[in-house]
């Protein structure tokens, strides 16, 4: 049982980690291509 457990909340954990880590990537993509965009400002 406890093992089950364990392997639940580790995979619950990698997804999660996928999950913020996509939002973070998102995020900088979206606001490099919209409000940064490297020709006019730099």
């Amino acid at each position: 049982m406890p093992l089950s457990k364990t392997n639940n909340l580790c995979c619950h954990k990698q997804i999660t980690d996928a999950i913020i880590m996509w939002r973070v990537n998102e995020r900088s993509i979206w606001e490099n291509t919209l409000f940064f965009p490297p020709s006019s400002e730099q």
